[in-house]
């Protein structure tokens, strides 16, 4: 007799089948939500996969729709219709995670694995089955809709050059990606990628991120933002497991890099940050109870640290961002294996927002203020008292994009199951976080 999984798993495989045929819900009806539709969040009701994957209360639900401009989200992409990727033998690939983004005007792009994965195999040389391919999902109206980018959709940006190529760029889903001078760098285990009119066309880099560049393979990945520094240039952040730190820097849009190596004596993964004021900042996903910031004096390594007041929950990589307009630096977080402070041992994932004061962040202070839960999705990781019986999954709020002109910043998530479907989510939430944490103590 066959486990509750795998029975629910080979109904899922068959639903995905007729989702790949029909462009529909799980049940396979037919149906396209309108941008309307998304904005109000009907889709709590009438997407049965979006919803599914997302599993919010009822609780959860009206907080959205109570929220006006205030805190949105909607799906960018589940696997179905054009998003049901397929391996090289036709089985569907139902678990599209780790996302990344970038914004120029109203155009946002969002890269994603299209395969479960999470760290290269010790020695692997970018085997195209074995590596994460990445797609691309694009919007031109301000992330009301996305559509997938045909050329860019099938492994890794591989329609723009040979498939015999690996880079030491590696980790959180396998890319990573930023904007400098108004040109596109995404950086993959397969290759570094360059666009100069805001993704209509792309170039692939030759030698970009190979070993004779950046020598050192970061075993836990390199951190999903490319950040600008106004002496370093591009900069991207990686981690080993002999707790050293690599920061790679490129001063000609990514064709070329060069890589240093700092001794940290923290055990670090996918290490994100932002620049404020002209200083690297860090705080990344980590290996002990509390997650701990770094930060310089001078604008540049090495580093002092202190340890947060932010339990980790069960780790996952975060975000970390300046706020023009709170005037304060906030951080995404995840919590997998609970709720925000007060609801840590809840049966959910969270994504929560914290914030700090600069003078306090760099004076070393690490008592961050809790501003509220921005997404809560029933069932901690591996739980499975859900409709398909299988573990839970998601979050992973890397690279996300604060858009002064509009007010807002854009967070990209996934949510779903270890073994699929698992989709892509934005969530939009204004850039007053003293209105937005009065609707979420309510």
């Amino acid at each position: 007799m066959m486990k509750k999984t795998e029975l629910s798993r080979r109904a899922w495989l068959k639903a995905a089948g007729a989702v790949g045929l029909a462009g529909t819900g799980l049940n396979g009806r037919s149906r396209q939500a309108t941008a309307h539709e998304a904005d109000s969040h009907d889709w709590f009701e009438h997407d049965e996969l979006g919803a599914l994957c997302a599993n919010f209360s009822e609780t959860e639900k009206a907080k959205f729709r109570k929220a006006g401009d205030l805190l949105e989200v909607q799906p960018v992409c589940l696997p179905r219709g054009e998003w049901l990727y397929r391996d090289s033998g036709g089985n569907p690939m139902t678990h599209l995670g780790w996302p990344i983004a970038v914004k120029i005007d109203s155009v946002i792009h969002v890269f994603h694995p299209r395969t479960f994965w999470h760290v290269r195999k010790r020695g692997q040389q970018g085997n195209p089955e074995e590596c994460c391919g990445a797609a691309v999902a694009r919007s031109t109206d301000d992330g009301r809709t996305f559509r997938p980018v045909p050329w860019l959709k099938h492994s890794c940006l591989d329609d723009l050059g040979p498939r015999d190529r690996t880079t030491h760029f590696v980790g959180s889903g396998g890319n990573g990606a930023g904007v400098m001078d108004g040109k596109i760098v995404v950086t993959a285990a397969r290759g570094a990628y360059r666009s100069e009119d805001n993704g209509n066309t792309w170039q692939y880099l030759p030698g970009a991120g190979g070993p004779e560049q950046v020598p050192t393979l970061p075993s836990f990945g390199q951190g999903p933002s490319l950040l600008v520094h106004p002496k370093k240039g591009l900069v991207s952040i990686g981690v080993t497991t002999d707790q050293k730190l690599l920061l790679r820097t490129s001063q000609d849009y990514g064709s070329t890099w060069r890589e240093e190596v700092y001794q940290i004596d923290e055990p670090l993964q996918e290490p994100s940050g932002t620049i404020y004021q002209g200083n690297l900042i860090l705080m990344p996903r980590h290996d002990e109870n509390r997650y701990t910031q770094f930060w310089s004096d001078d604008g540049w390594a090495p580093f002092r640290k202190a340890r947060t007041n932010i339990t980790r929950g069960e780790r996952d990589t975060t975000d970390v961002k300046y706020n023009h307009v709170s005037k304060r630096i906030e951080a995404i977080v995840t919590n997998r294996m609970g709720g925000g402070p007060g609801h840590e041992h809840d049966n959910c994932m969270t994504i929560n927002l914290w914030s700090i004061a600069p003078d306090e962040f760099m004076a070393g202070s690490g008592d961050w203020r809790f501003e509220g839960t921005l997404v809560r999705s029933e069932g901690r990781e591996h739980d499975r008292n859900n409709a398909l019986g299988l573990d839970r999954d998601g979050m992973h709020p890397g690279g996300t994009i604060i858009d002064a002109k509009q007010g807002v910043q854009y967070i990209y998530i996934y949510m779903g199951f270890f073994s699929g479907p698992s989709g892509i989510y934005q969530i939009k939430r204004t850039l007053d976080t003293n209105a937005l944490r009065e609707h979420l103590v309510q």
